[in-house]
């Protein structure tokens, strides 16, 4: 049997798939998700937004047709940093810095 490569992916809600402070979703943000669900990624969102705003940031996710798997709201405005171990020498933790509002479109896992 073909082993597969299952990724976690950690993506942040504001400036990278929404514009900052909007519902406005980014351009490649819907392809990229579709594209990351067929391949079988889990996909977790992180965000600053606090609780309070769980409702409007649900439905932008929602009326937008963004699959995920959970979401992580009140995160400090701060650096974010994944750790984690070397499996068979390969490395497994890989961070990608898109310029804010710039979307997420580009990227290739």
């Amino acid at each position: 049997m073909e082993k597969i490569n299952m990724k976690t992916l950690f993506v942040d809600f504001d400036g990278t798939t929404f514009e900052h402070a909007t519902e406005n979703i980014l351009p490649g943000t819907k392809e990229r998700f579709d594209e990351w669900n067929e391949k079988g990624y889990t996909i977790i969102i992180t965000t600053a937004r606090p609780s309070s705003a769980k409702e409007q940031t649900l439905r932008a996710l929602d009326v937008n047709g963004l699959q995920y798997h959970a979401i992580i709201f009140d995160l400090p405005n701060g650096d974010r940093v994944v750790l984690n171990d070397i499996k068979e020498g390969k490395e497994r933790a890989f961070a990608y810095n898109v310029e804010r509002n710039g979307g997420i479109g580009h990227l290739e896992l």
